[in-house]
Order: C-alpha cells, then structure tokens, then sequence
C-alpha cells in the first residue's frame, strides 16, 4: 500500500480475482502517471512481497506475477498464489469462513485498500469483519457496508 500512499495519483482495480482453498490468481489494471507504474513493476517484481497480506510480517506463501500489458500510464498484472496458507488477506480469510464460489473486487488508490465481497445473504458478516481486523497490523481500520438485496434476481 506504500505505493498508492507516496503516489495519490495511482490507482489500482481488480478485473477479476478467484480464490479457492488451494489458492488464488487475480487480475488488476494500475494507472497513474509513469513514476507511479515504475513504482508498480517493483512491487510486482519482488515475488517476495505479498500484496493482499493485512497482518504483520509475510505470510510466506508462493505467488508469481506476470505483466499482461499496458502502457506508461497504465499496466494489467496478473497474480497468481499457488496456495492461500496462512496469509491474513480479506480472499483467504473469506474463503476460510464462506467458502468457495465468492466473488471478489477491489480497489486502491491513496491509503484505501476496499475489497468487494459478494456472500450469501445469511453469512455472518460481521465475525468476518471481526477476523480481518484482529489481524491487522498497526495503522489499518477495517470498515464495513452492506450493498443491499439484489432487485433483478
């Protein structure tokens, strides 16, 4: 999150991102002016570096990146995780406690980091929401928002 906060103009959204237990892989378009990408390639080069973790310290878990386009305003980077572990992300931690099939979108730009996450509509929300932010680290807050009943269903 370093990157969006030294960088306000940057921004980042998720095309798609599915997570399993066995693992996850996502897609997310960054724009801002080219400082900010080059800033993204080395985030996005260090497969050291977990990019969902909330908590404390890494998580450990493998992950590659892949840069699938764009320009110098502009990159698509695919994220591929060959196992959720124990790495406190809002995928892991969902699929921990919703199981599989969620739908999942984010977005970061200055110091927000919101994750979308589409659940049945009897899931305990809230114990989610109080799983995520016991593992956070110094600094971060966790908010929540419902969207409401589908209409057109």
């Amino acid at each position: 999150m370093g990157i969006f906060i030294e960088r306000p103009s940057l921004r980042a959204g998720t095309i798609t991102c599915s997570a399993t237990s066995d693992g996850m892989w996502r897609v997310d378009r960054f724009t801002g002016p080219p400082d900010a990408i080059e800033a993204v390639d080395g985030v996005f080069s260090d497969t050291g570096h977990c990019n969902e973790c909330l908590g404390p310290g890494g998580c450990g878990v493998t992950r590659e990146y892949e840069t699938l386009g764009g320009d110098s305003t502009s990159r698509r980077i695919y994220t591929r995780r060959s196992a959720l572990g124990n790495c406190h992300s809002v995928p892991y931690l969902a699929v921990e406690r919703f199981g599989e099939g969620l739908a999942f979108d984010a977005e970061r730009r200055d110091q927000q980091y919101e994750w979308r996450v589409l659940t049945d509509p009897d899931a305990d929300v809230e114990a989610f929401t109080n799983t995520v932010e016991e593992g956070l680290r110094d600094g971060l807050e966790v908010g929540r928002r419902y969207a409401g009943e589908p209409i057109h269903w």
